[in-house]
């Protein structure tokens, strides 16, 4: 049985890798923190290869966690290392766990991809008729950090901008792993 939450939740999670997609100003190479994870692809024929940062003294992470009740929801934004911004090329998973542990059944889990930032049109998982999977080959949580690796599939599709339809002639096929750090965002 697949559980689906609406667009409450992945309108939530658009507006997050927004958020962070729309600091003005920073380029990889100014990116605060360090690299603590990275997330490979496979997007169409295109090969996607981008790190996730944790900078603790400024309390920013692109991957981190958060419990709500029984449930557990993750971020993942990868930043492409040789992209001309931070704020293009950047890849997000979103994860919602039943538990935290690698054989947790997932509640919930969305893809996206804005290979030209913010303002450019970007590809998303939602509406796009077919389930995201997500497989955990490892998974350990310790108080405010926790550690992650898996991979994914799913198909992107596009859309023009946050109030669009998603346009789902025109996608494609994604498929990849993930292996981070994650902080907690509580």
């Amino acid at each position: 049985m697949t559980l689906r939450i609406k667009s409450t939740k992945r309108v939530a999670g658009l507006f997050a890798v927004s958020f962070c997609l729309a600091l003005p100003g920073l380029s990889y190479a100014k990116m605060p923190g360090e690299p603590v994870g990275s997330v490979e692809a496979k997007i169409g024929d295109a090969t996607y290869k981008g790190k996730t940062f944790d900078a603790p003294g400024q309390d920013a992470s692109s991957a981190s966690f958060q419990a709500a009740g029984p449930l557990t929801t993750v971020t993942i934004q990868a930043h492409d290392p040789d992209a001309p911004s931070m704020m293009e090329n950047v890849f997000g998973i979103q994860i919602t766990l039943n538990e935290k542990k690698a054989s947790a059944p997932v509640f919930d889990a969305s893809l996206s991809y804005w290979p030209g930032g913010m303002k450019k049109p970007f590809y998303v998982t939602e509406n796009s008729g077919v389930q995201t999977k997500i497989t955990f080959d490892e998974m350990t949580f310790d108080g405010d950090t926790a550690n992650m690796k898996g991979s994914f599939s799913g198909k992107l599709c596009k859309k023009k901008n946050f109030m669009s339809e998603t346009d789902t002639s025109d996608c494609l096929p994604v498929e990849g792993t993930f292996d981070t750090a994650l902080r907690s965002g509580n």
